[in-house]
């Protein structure tokens, strides 16, 4: 395929999924976005957050607009989603079918509410497309291989959750194509063993970068300033954190900690205990004197095997809700004047306060859209889990071409692996599955079109055998 031409194609498909923006008005603003533009505008890094997204909002958004930060987010999807189609198809069709299912993705699931949201959640999903092209794509020049290591490192820097799926799924990778080597079985694809250890590599160097970015700004080599705040707000919306306290509070050691004095009255809830004004957290500390007396209580709970067994119960149960948390939309609500969202656009893209004002977003005509289109995404959702689980469990995959079954299976290990880290070491939540959960619809989607005809007639067997 011509460059010139598949610039044009892309092009396409970034204003497909641009569309949504469009139809906004301006870019989805989500609460956390205020943090964000804050910490790359003034170079900070946040309690709570890496800085490194906050530097791409400011580096392409060019001191100007956030239009721009929706583009490129768009124009980076538009392009994985071609190259993906590339690896399946052939390139005089590939261009056709990229269209069709960029636009299906666009209007009935959540992936372009996520690309034109000013939030580092649109590169969750491209983790697992990249690995997947960086993997199994039968030849990768050296320019692409260090666009793609490029990505990974973007997308593993500006959210620990992308670091923690990245890792789980490139192991995993490791792990299962080293048993399909040795054992030679029927998922066995011949690939190149340098595109795994660049992979790998790629992403042990994510592991050092944000630590180091942190000594460089705040003096401090840690992952999060906030990583024991977020891991006790875990445990007392688990219940692990009561649990502990009512078992330890008359224990010597632990007799002075000021969360002893609230164990009657823990937020429930994760959200209660960060975020509201007046609670037990700030009680207790707050960020700033919190860490002495949470990591104690941390320690103690990781150092006997009861709780640890509590923890990873709980943490499983809400895996399994989280895969069910789907709703598209989540927090996208309005920012009036006075919210510090507002303050944000308002001082750093005063050109575009109109704009945003007189978004649907913030006129309160998007809630309406967004039930209709979660009834659409909500149906396609089941529909393509379905298809997964038929072809996963009826042998179906047997006749399919391999790579069709190692994208299936890589993106729902991707989909997995996401609902366990977002949820196993926080709470469910809507925003974190909606981001990701439409790869189960696009895998499906390329997978049906690749094998129609192997699929129609393994479907006519088993509709012949009930």
């Amino acid at each position: 395929m011509k460059t010139s031409y598949k610039l044009y194609i892309i092009l396409i498909g970034a204003l497909i999924l641009f569309s949504v923006g469009l139809f906004n008005g301006y870019a989805l603003i989500y609460p956390d976005s205020a943090t964000y533009i804050h910490s790359g505008f003034d170079f900070f890094i946040p309690r709570d957050r890496p800085i490194f997204y906050g530097l791409f909002v400011r580096l392409f958004s060019l001191n100007y607009s956030l239009w721009t930060v929706i583009l490129i987010q768009n124009l980076i999807q538009s392009w994985l989603l071609l190259e993906v189609c590339l690896l399946f198809f052939s390139s005089k069709r590939a261009p056709f079918y990229f269209i069709i299912i960029t636009a299906f993705l666009t209007f009935f699931t959540s992936i372009a509410w996520y690309t034109n949201q000013i939030m580092p959640d649109f590169s969750a999903p491209i983790i697992a497309m990249v690995l997947f092209l960086m993997v199994y794509s039968p030849s990768v020049s050296i320019i692409k291989q260090i666009v793609y290591s490029l990505i990974i490192l973007l997308s593993n820097s500006i959210h620990l959750s992308h670091l923690l799926i990245a890792s789980s799924v490139i192991f995993f990778i490791v792990i299962f194509e080293f048993w399909n080597y040795k054992k030679k079985t029927v998922f066995y694809l011949e690939i190149k063993r340098r595109n795994i250890i660049i992979a790998v590599f790629v992403v042990l160097i994510s592991w050092i970068i944000i630590p180091s970015m942190n000594y460089m700004i705040g003096n401090k080599y840690e992952l999060s300033k906030g990583s024991h705040v977020f891991l006790m707000a875990h445990f007392a919306d688990n219940g692990t954190l009561k649990k502990f306290l009512n078992e330890n509070c008359d224990k010597e050691e632990y007799r002075n900690c000021k969360l002893c004095q609230y164990k009657d009255s823990l937020p429930t809830n994760l959200n209660s205990f960060l975020w509201e004004a007046n609670s037990v957290f700030y009680k207790t500390g707050g960020w700033e004197n919190s860490k002495e007396e949470y990591t104690k209580i941390i320690n103690g709970i990781k150092s006997k095997p009861k709780y640890i067994f509590f923890n990873m119960y709980k943490s499983l149960l809400y895996s399994g809700t989280q895969l069910t948390r789907n709703d598209i939309g989540s927090g996208l609500i309005p920012f009036p004047k006075g919210t510090e969202q507002y303050g944000q656009i308002s001082w750093r893209f005063k050109n575009e306060l109109n704009d945003y004002e007189n978004s649907r977003q913030n006129t309160q005509y998007l809630r309406a859209y967004l039930n209709e289109i979660n009834k659409f995404n909500f149906w396609i959702n089941i529909c393509s889990l379905f298809g997964l689980l038929l072809i996963a469990f009826s042998g179906i995959y047997k006749r399919m071409d391999l790579l069709s079954v190692k994208l299936l299976g890589m993106f729902g290990i991707a989909v997995l692996f996401n609902a366990f880290f977002t949820a196993g070491i926080s709470a469910p939540s809507e925003r974190y599955q909606a981001r990701i959960n439409w790869l189960i619809v696009l895998a499906v989607l390329i997978v049906v079109v690749k094998n129609f005809g192997v699929l129609k007639s393994a479907l006519k067997e088993l509709l012949r055998k009930e």
